[in-house]
């Protein structure tokens, strides 16, 4: 069972997956550390509020949720889809590996990546850069690389 307020700690040779009651899947690679902030379900809608300050995520949800997910340098807020994240030190990277909404923002300004195949990079104290395409050889490295078999 998850509870709002559970913190989610891997080391280097774990991950860990969870489900949330709207189909939302949570996968947490090697040496993360994710917190959960609060889950609200209601009838036609949903929304959850995540914490990574280090390493990485794959969130993937259906087009009545909203998944925000905060980070040191950067705020994004999925609407449906499947994303990826990765949090080293003061660089986020964010992938959109299927058809959805993403935005990310910061002090610095925003981008929205509605595309699929689609990312963008944050460093800190700057604004996230233009969205652009990924290959699909690096999506799916990332993918496999926080795949639970």
């Amino acid at each position: 069972i998850i509870y709002a307020s559970d913190i989610f700690d891997t080391d280097d040779s774990s991950m860990l997956q969870f489900s949330l009651p709207n189909t939302t899947v949570v996968t947490v690679g090697k040496k993360s550390h994710l917190s959960l902030h609060d889950h609200i379900q209601n009838t036609n809608s949903f929304s959850t509020n995540l914490t990574l300050t280090k390493g990485t995520v794959r969130i993937v949800t259906d087009e009545q949720g909203k998944v925000e997910l905060r980070t040191p340098i950067a705020i994004f807020e999925l609407q449906g889809g499947d994303m990826y994240a990765s949090f080293r030190s003061n660089n986020l990277e964010i992938m959109l590996a299927a058809e959805g909404n993403l935005s990310v923002r910061n002090d610095d300004g925003s981008v929205l990546i509605d595309a699929a195949q689609s990312g963008t990079t944050v460093i800190a104290g700057s604004a996230p850069q233009a969205p652009y395409n990924l290959s699909l050889a690096k999506l799916q490295r990332a993918i496999n690389a926080i795949t639970i078999q």
